[in-house]
């Protein structure tokens, strides 16, 4: 399963939406950050879309039409991104301290999206667009494995 198969259109669109602003807003972009950004594209089936901040994105990403699962691996593309050039700034630690707010999703689940992000972020020496891919993809099996257990 990938990235592509795991959330459709509309999630993956806001994802990379999220992750432009969270970008956008911090400021300055090294080469790991667009290397990162252009990898995601790929991963999330949108190549040339965002990158260069080229895109328009609506004012209103409709966060409100993605379910419990989308919003979990929205969160998790920030938190990867945000390690992509090896440093956590305050402001895209702030960016996600509003989004989790914004999408509900409680602070233990935000930190370990942050913390599985690093650990992919750390762990792994891959090409940005396969690293993207298995964060989205390990994610979603960790959600899985979580909803059936509560599920049971």
């Amino acid at each position: 399963m990938t990235a592509l198969e795991l959330l459709d259109p509309h999630a993956r669109w806001a994802a990379l939406a999220l992750v432009r602003l969270m970008k956008d807003g911090a400021g300055s972009e090294s080469a790991d950050d667009q290397a990162a950004m252009r990898g995601l594209e790929v991963a999330l089936g949108f190549p040339d879309a965002i990158t260069g901040g080229a895109a328009s994105f609506p004012d209103d990403l409709a966060l409100n039409r993605l379910g419990p699962r989308d919003r979990l691996l929205a969160f998790a593309a920030c938190a990867w991104m945000m390690f992509a050039d090896g440093i956590s700034e305050r402001r895209e630690s702030d960016f996600l301290d509003g989004l989790a707010d914004e999408l509900q999703i409680a602070p233990r689940a935000a930190r370990f999206l942050v913390a599985h992000a690093r650990w992919v972020r750390s762990e792994y020496e891959l090409p940005p667009h396969r690293e993207a891919d298995l964060l989205l993809t390990e994610c979603a099996r960790r959600v899985a494995a979580l909803e059936a257990r509560a599920a049971a």
